[in-house]
């Protein structure tokens, strides 16, 4: 159970580090270029991953790939959108302070998706964690007025679609290993991002 909670907190703790590097990079490239290169480097090194070491191959099932792409869609897609135009409205410590409240919508959806049980510790920090959002909300509108509000709105648009991405990963865990999961949803990104990208490129031929 200790690696368990270690690798949550690992997980953690690279969507904080994607925050503070995606608000630099998005400062000089734009949004969907800079997701559709990270799509080609993540499937790059997954897709071998998961042929080679893994000698898996990714699913046929139509349910699955529905998953996929839902799971994609919202927690990829999405949460990248409303996350890297959010930062550009407010700080990435305030975007940090706000995507700390994952495990809790994580919490609440499990509850309402999946039908799991919330204990009395579980409620509490559900509300010290809507607490401290109001709070660093509140703060954030003194300082920077209805701009920090907004990117604050969208972060929190983020954190719902990331607890979404959480929820379809424990309902397809049982049919899909991590990296073959992994290699599909980057391999679904990538089909999202590449006609964005394209597109802006032909009008501006």
């Amino acid at each position: 159970m200790i690696r368990v909670y270690m690798s949550l907190a690992l997980a953690m703790a690279m969507v904080g580090g994607n925050i503070a590097v995606g608000k630099s990079i998005v400062e000089e490239v734009p949004l969907f270029v800079f997701m559709v290169v990270r799509g080609i480097v993540a499937v790059g090194v997954l897709y071998p991953w998961m042929r080679l070491v893994n000698k898996e191959i990714l699913p046929s099932d139509k349910i699955v790939w529905r998953e996929l792409f839902l799971q994609s869609f919202l927690g990829i897609f999405l949460f990248s959108v409303f996350m890297l135009l959010g930062v550009g409205y407010t700080t990435a410590v305030s975007a940090g302070i706000i995507t700390s409240t994952i495990p809790a919508v994580v919490a609440v959806l499990s509850w309402f998706i999946l039908k799991e049980r919330m204990s009395a510790m579980t409620s509490l920090a559900i509300a010290l964690a809507v607490g401290g959002v109001a709070l660093t909300n509140l703060a954030n509108a003194d300082d920077s007025g209805s701009t920090a509000l907004l990117g604050g709105a969208l972060i929190m648009l983020a954190v719902v679609m990331e607890a979404l991405f959480t929820i379809f990963a424990k309902r397809l865990s049982n049919r899909l290993s991590p990296v073959q999961l992994a290699t599909g949803v980057n391999v679904v990104v990538y089909c999202f991002f590449c006609p964005l990208v394209f597109g802006r490129a032909w009008r501006r031929i």
